[in-house]
């Protein structure tokens, strides 16, 4: 079928480089992801301009771009603020990726946080090369509304409840032909009684889109020891 037996090769399975620029009141971020996974590959894995205020422990930012979905504890984080490198399945059992392109606003307000976007509804993939144009023009509404509380120098708690809603796309599919087809049962290269099956015509269904929505929870507990920092989040 075209398939190597040879299954030994070096890859580079991500490679990132990033371009980051902090001012007063305006903020720049450009990723890019390297991979050779799935042949040579080289995109952008977030591209945001914001606008950022602080006035002491209370700070508000606005971003546009593409940008990490606020959603649960997760998806939110950027690649390098991952206790690992790669995401979990459960994470992107929800979202196929953790970017996707929108407006987001986020910020505190003492030990609250929260964490509101505008997105596109077509998070793109986290695998290498792979990407889709989304199917239904109405937007993602997506947030999460938590607290943040630091007990000592070393030991923190964090919580929060994140929201989405928005429109999902079924696909439907073309008209089929009635048709005969031929099985050779018995392999003997000839026509025989009882191998030809009539393939009935299949009508067009026609796309639709509907509603959907998803509500979850995160908790997450940090704390610094003698042999490092120790993370345990659920969500």
């Amino acid at each position: 079928g075209g398939s190597f037996l040879n299954q030994d090769r070096f890859s580079l399975r991500r490679g990132r480089v990033r371009l980051e620029g902090r001012w007063d009141w305006v903020e720049l971020d450009l990723e890019i992801d390297i991979s050779t996974t799935r042949g040579v590959f080289a995109g952008p894995r977030r591209a945001t301009l914001g606008a950022t205020y602080r006035d002491g422990e209370t700070w508000a930012r606005v971003r546009a771009g593409l940008t990490e979905i606020p959603f649960g504890y997760e998806v939110r984080l950027g690649q390098r603020e991952m206790p690992f490198a790669e995401r979990t399945q459960a994470s992107l059992a929800f979202f196929r990726g953790p970017v996707d392109v929108g407006l987001r606003a986020d910020g505190s307000l003492g030990p609250f946080r929260y964490d509101v976007a505008v997105m596109s509804g077509t998070p793109l993939d986290d695998r290498a090369g792979q990407s889709g144009i989304d199917p239904v023009s109405a937007p993602e509404l997506i947030s999460r509304f938590g607290a943040e509380a630091t007990f000592s120098q070393d030991v923190s708690l964090a919580g929060g409840v994140s929201l989405l809603w928005g429109r999902g796309f079924h696909a439907g599919s073309d008209a089929e032909k009635g048709r005969l087809e031929w099985r050779d049962l018995n392999e003997s290269g000839t026509l025989d009684t009882g191998e030809i099956i009539a393939v009935p015509g299949r009508a067009a269904t026609p796309s639709y889109t509907f509603e959907h929505w998803a509500v979850g929870a995160d908790l997450v507990f940090s704390a610094r020891t003698s042999i490092g920092r120790t993370l345990f989040f659920s969500e």
